[in-house]
């Protein structure tokens, strides 16, 4: 799951459902195997989460997009070409609008789901600070 998931980050709610889905029946058999009583039915994923510390699918995706884009932004993967596509978001000085990376509004699927829009859309969504002052 954490190896490309720029590349198999799902875009459809379908493609989330099934990786979900299976993760949700290890985490069910998990708790059979750990106190010999399977989980009732419906027992919501968050409790079955916390039981076992882990974290569910859809934030591992968005952390490693973000991770990706930070990588990308200090040179450590070295992609020129994606790196252009990125827009940075210039704040004026008194402005509560903290998002770094600006999104332009998409007129086609193929732009809406483009990995740099991804990973944007990710790391605003995640992380609040500066990442220009936090990496020296």
């Amino acid at each position: 799951m954490e190896y490309a998931s720029l590349v198999w980050y799902p875009l459809y709610m379908t493609q989330y459902m099934v990786p979900d889905k299976i993760h949700r029946k290890f985490l069910k058999y998990l708790s059979y195997k750990l106190n010999g009583i399977y989980p009732s039915r419906g027992i919501p994923m968050d409790s079955l989460l916390i039981r076992h510390n882990m974290t569910s699918l859809s934030a591992r995706r968005d952390v490693n997009c973000a991770n990706f884009l930070v990588k990308l932004i200090s040179n450590k993967v070295d992609c020129s070409y994606i790196l252009s596509t990125i827009g940075f978001n210039v704040p004026r000085l008194s402005s509560r609008h903290v998002n770094t990376f600006y999104i332009p509004p998409s007129r086609t699927n193929v732009f809406h789901h483009s990995p740099s829009r991804t990973m944007c859309n990710c790391f605003n969504k995640l992380i609040v600070e500066d990442i220009f002052m936090s990496h020296r």
